[in-house]
């Protein structure tokens, strides 16, 4: 990639005078970082406590007298340990989660936990409900003697004493939402300023005087890039600079504790900023190859919601609190460094897991801009690509990502809404509404024919006999991958996402309502509307990747990211083969009912045997091979 240095110079100082005079620009980069972060951040303890993971079906082990055994049942999830509890425990050091000091006369109860850590939290809630119980018995036992005054509150007295430090509570409250708000705040203004320099200049038709001059593109990128980048590091500082100002003039409340709102070492946003750099050029690097897709600024406004969808997404790992940062999880573009800016205002990044992060993160942002000076020396970025000309030639991939996106915000918001207040309706609501709706509420605002887009011809006897194998054996290889990841992903996030069986219904309405109505309505949006909007525009083995990672991401749980991503390309690579809709459909509700079948007959209490999930991973793949081999009819 060879770069002028003069016509680099000229280009950025030309660009950024031009951005300059732009208010909203300014705006997005400079006031918004600046505002949000305080508001956001003010009372982030609560949203801390709002946001813990349900860890109801993890057993916990606290350190404890005997006598607790005694008051113990099965459902309290708790166990007592032969481990000491530890006020400061280091990595790799084992620890109980909490501890439990008792004193007789007057019955008095001391549970010492750490409020930075989930499990400790979680332990001194169910130990505080262990001991009310006790409570309760003591005082029916009590009352059942006459002429023993004793007030029933006075029975028992709990103290919860957390005994970490103000300094440690602050930066475990900031280190959760942080890492998410930088990254929004970035894409946000960096968004701005990418489809301004492409799209925006396409749009005037200035972009193509540009591209036809003398400099040669890599110059042009290049300047481009340092421009996004500047933008986008610059937000991030200023809402670093915005939050040790607010802590620092006490604007900023975690708690009701003076000391914690107070108590965060301000040395430590240096390495934070210091984590912007390479965070600032994935972001800018993603967003100018975004902009570069974007035939003008209208269509990539809509692109920026799927966009931002997805870094949230990726960011958002900070907040299940129980993901530690490893070398696999640093290897994950976002989440890594996410993590790694969480664990930096906590003070618990050591120097490898930062050079870890730092590489990982500098090897995506360099991947993303090759991307990006790939899709610059294409000659139709010269051209306002008009839509209906786009269209005509069967180029629907800006609509497939929209489709994507309005689908995700509607599960989100309306669908999870829906299933809280009603389990039923809700899944009603979800595939029927939400799931399948949009799909097919996209192809008819499109004017595509429902028919040959969804591929609803019928299946060759081939492909569904194939189709019957997959779809029987793949919960194997979905089990398989989550056993391999569970060594990264906590056991409380392992589960196969299939609702509870004790909800009031037979089995077989379960089945229609969990596996036979998702198994349609979701193969219609995934790999329906939008493998079919790809089909024209993507190679048959991206457009699977594409699609099934989609897939994953859609349901909302990190720990069914990756095998319910690759269950995703296994739809995807069988609706391509067999050419009909049918086939993953067929796959998709055996998957599904195999497992709540299982469920059912209480078979998945623990997991299965390891030769039978390695044999139904081989015949699963096998007959994919098989599909591949054979030809499509």
């Amino acid at each position: 990639m060879k770069i002028d240095r003069h016509d680099f110079l000229t280009l950025l100082r030309g660009d950024l005078r031009l951005f300059m005079r732009d208010q909203l620009a300014i705006i997005l980069a400079v006031v918004l970082p600046i505002v949000s972060i305080p508001l956001m951040l003010g009372g982030v303890d609560e949203a801390t406590e709002a946001g813990e993971k349900d860890l109801e079906t993890r057993v916990i082990e606290i350190d404890a007298p005997e006598i607790l055994d005694s008051w113990l049942v099965e459902s309290d999830h708790l166990e007592r340990t032969d481990m000491p509890f530890l006020d400061d425990p280091e990595k790799g050091q084992e620890s109980a989660a909490a501890a439990l000091e008792i004193q007789n006369e007057p019955f008095q109860a001391t549970i010492r936990y750490r409020g930075t850590d989930a499990d400790s939290r979680e332990a001194l809630n169910r130990l505080v409900q262990v001991l009310e119980r006790e409570q309760s018995r003591r005082q029916k036992q009590h009352w059942n003697h006459r002429g023993i005054e004793i007030d029933p509150d006075d029975l028992v007295v709990i103290i919860e004493r957390d005994i970490s430090s103000a300094e440690a509570r602050a930066a475990h409250a900031v280190g959760k939402w942080l890492p998410i708000m930088l990254c929004m705040l970035v894409t946000i203004g960096g968004l701005y300023t990418a489809l301004d320099l492409f799209a925006g200049e396409r749009e005037r038709g200035t972009l193509e005087t540009l591209l036809v001059s003398r400099l040669n593109r890599s110059t042009i990128l290049a300047a481009r890039f340092v421009l996004v980048l500047g933008f986008c590091l610059g937000t991030a500082w200023l809402a670093l600079g915005s939050l040790w100002l607010g802590i620092s003039q006490g604007w900023i409340q975690f708690s009701a504790d003076a000391q914690a709102n107070t108590a965060i070492p301000m040395d430590l946003l240096a390495t934070t900023a210091l984590l912007c750099i390479p965070l600032s050029a994935l972001l800018g690097a993603l967003l100018i190859a975004t902009a570069t897709l974007a035939p003008d600024l209208k269509t990539g406004q809509a692109l920026s919601l799927p966009v931002m969808l997805g870094v949230a997404a990726l960011a958002g790992v900070t907040a299940l609190g129980n993901v530690e940062l490893s070398v696999l999880t640093a290897m994950v573009p976002i989440s890594g460094l996410a993590l790694g800016i969480r664990d930096s205002i906590a003070g618990q990044l050591n120097a490898g897991q930062l050079l870890t992060v730092l590489g990982a993160t500098t090897v995506h942002a360099v991947l993303a801009l090759a991307v990006a000076q790939r899709l610059v020396q294409r000659e139709s970025i010269l051209f306002a690509s008009n839509t209906s000309h786009r269209r005509k030639k069967g180029h629907f991939g800006i609509e497939a990502a929209v489709t994507y996106g309005i689908a995700l915000v509607l599960f989100w918001f309306l669908g999870r809404m829906a299933m809280e207040q009603n389990l039923i309706g809700g899944m009603l609501f979800n595939q029927l509404a939400v799931i399948g709706g949009t799909a097919l509420a996209i192809l008819l605002w499109l004017g595509i024919p429902i028919k040959p887009a969804l591929q609803l011809q019928r299946p060759h006897w081939f492909h569904l006999c194939l189709a019957l194998i997959i779809g029987v054996s793949a919960p194997c290889l979905s089990w398989v991958v989550l056993e391999l990841q569970s060594n990264w992903i906590p056991v409380n996030e392992m589960t196969t996402n299939m609702p509870s069986l004790d909800i009031g219904l037979s089995l077989i309405q379960i089945l229609v309502l969990f596996a036979i109505l998702p198994g349609i309505c979701e193969e219609l949006l995934f790999r329906g509307t939008i493998q079919g909007l790809l089909r024209q525009s993507t190679p048959a083995w991206a457009r699977c990747i594409i699609v099934g990672a989609l897939f994953g991401f859609f349901h909302l749980s990190l720990a069914r990211i990756l095998p319910t991503g690759i269950l995703g390309v296994l739809l995807c690579f069988t609706a391509w083969r067999a050419q009909s809709l049918f086939v993953p459909i067929f796959i998709h509700i055996l998957h599904n009912g195999v497992v709540l079948a299982l469920s059912h007959h209480r078979m998945l209490e623990t997991t299965p045997e390891v030769p039978y999930l390695v044999g139904g991973s081989v015949v699963c793949l096998g007959a994919c091979w098989l599909m591949a081999r054979g030809k499509s009819p």
